[in-house]
């Protein structure tokens, strides 16, 4: 939601840096995103990635269900919580210092919702991954 909210921009326009006075730590916050960058990262980030962890809700919740004590079942949620966070394993692994500076150092981004999106989650009050849950309750096991 926010992705497709920000305002478009420039390359050159898009970051601003803040010097904070007496300090040699620099601040950047996020003005907006060009276009081109805006596809790229929907259709080679976000994309695969929400793909990924909807294949993981479903593939964990069956693999959880199928397990008969409850030894097995707090290792397997065990190697899920693994597979959830190793992307940020990975990012603190290969990230150069610079680099998670420099997100460390990012003011969070502002920008607008859409209404639309906001108003469908209000007026369910409920959490949008328990509409997959259901249907993998009933969905037959073999």
């Amino acid at each position: 939601n926010v992705m497709l909210a920000l305002p478009s921009c420039g390359i050159h326009d898009c970051l601003r840096e803040s010097w904070e006075s007496g300090d040699e730590d620099c601040s950047l916050e996020i003005l907006g995103i060009s276009r081109k960058i805006r596809i790229l990262t929907i259709l080679l980030n976000l994309l695969p990635r929400s793909i990924l962890q909807c294949c993981i809700f479903i593939v964990g919740i069956q693999y959880l269900l199928s397990v008969r004590n409850i030894s097995d079942l707090i290792l397997n949620s065990l190697a899920l919580t693994f597979l959830v966070t190793v992307d940020e394993m990975l990012f603190a692994a290969f990230a150069g210092e610079q680099n998670a500076a420099w997100i460390q150092a990012t003011k969070p981004i502002k920008g607008r919702s859409f209404r639309c999106v906001d108003r469908m989650l209000a007026l369910t009050h409920i959490p949008l991954g328990m509409f997959m849950f259901f249907p993998i309750l009933i969905w037959p096991s073999y």
